[in-house]
């Protein structure tokens, strides 16, 4: 009987528009590590976003729905200083940071709206101590967005906050902070 149902119901599912929505984007960003370790300069960072909803473009008002993006260092690049032996060594480290947050953007179809997300990523900063270090961040982000069309831009603010075991056993807090651009297509 199960067989049946399902021969039945995959035709008709088949020719349903779908009922669902996609957003990709391509960012570039400055921002700072904030901790004792890494200098607290500005540096820059690339990174890719791809949002899933349950609701199509074409429906109105605000779409809520997932994210999962991914992030590194760019130029101009961090820098960090650690004394070793009594000497200082100042040198520039490489990050990357991934994670996923729940997406709420503002209605497609009007031509100024807003963007928001929260969630939790995972930064792996390389050359910690001759080692790399994994911060589980809470992150949280939020911004304007420019509808065009079928494209997008994006102008937000981004934070995080971490807390890790540093290079002597004991706990410390990690703070990201930065601002990003956007751009991006509505695949649905």
């Amino acid at each position: 009987m199960s067989w049946l149902t399902l021969a039945a119901v995959l035709p008709v599912l088949a020719a349903e528009s779908p009922s669902y929505g996609a957003d990709f984007s391509l960012s570039y960003g400055m921002g700072a590590l904030l901790n004792r370790w890494p200098e607290s300069n500005v540096h820059g960072f690339g990174g890719l976003r791809f949002d899933f909803f349950p609701t199509p473009l074409d429906v109105p008002g605000p779409r809520v729905g997932g994210s999962i993006w991914a992030r590194g260092s760019a130029w101009p690049g961090p820098t960090a200083t650690e004394t070793v032996g009594g000497t200082v060594n100042q040198f520039d480290i490489r990050w990357q940071q991934y994670g996923m947050h729940l997406a709420i953007r503002s209605d497609a179809l009007r031509a100024w709206g807003g963007t928001f997300g929260f969630g939790f990523s995972r930064m792996d900063i390389e050359d910690y101590y001759d080692g790399v270090i994994a911060l589980p961040l809470m992150s949280l982000e939020g911004g304007l967005r420019r509808e065009l069309g079928r494209g997008f831009v994006d102008l937000y603010a981004a934070g995080g906050w971490a807390t890790a075991r540093n290079e002597t056993g004991g706990w410390e807090e990690w703070w990201t902070l930065s601002g990003n651009l956007a751009a991006g297509v509505h695949l649905r």
